[in-house]
């Protein structure tokens, strides 16, 4: 999947598509396929790669697309440090799946 695709489809994605009901913003889209790119990623990464915005409004995103299902958020504690790790939920995964096969994002050689 292109993300230069993503980009271009993504009115049509935010206008056309719903997840359970919900419409999609462009903020949750983006992170969306951010994770799904990267497959695991930290509050920080997304601030910093993608929003480009501070931890706090991040963290409020995160924890509203925590409430509807579309991530898993875990904290992982050891002696060294902690991070919080977010992965796409299973039904995330076949929503962007649906969408990369919908809009034909996925890359084609």
């Amino acid at each position: 999947m292109t993300y230069l695709r993503f980009v271009e489809c993504q009115r049509k994605i935010i206008r056309d598509t719903n997840f359970k009901g919900m419409k999609m913003t462009r903020n949750y889209l983006d992170i969306l396929f951010f994770i799904y790119e990267k497959r695991s990623v930290t509050i920080s990464q997304i601030s910093r790669e993608l929003l480009h915005t501070n931890y706090i409004n991040t963290y409020q995103i995160i924890c509203s697309m925590n409430k509807l299902g579309l991530i898993k958020y875990f904290r992982f504690n050891e002696n060294r440090g902690k991070a919080n790790w977010i992965l796409l939920s299973d039904e995330a995964k076949v929503y962007i799946a649906q969408i990369s096969f919908d809009y034909r994002l996925h890359d084609i050689d």
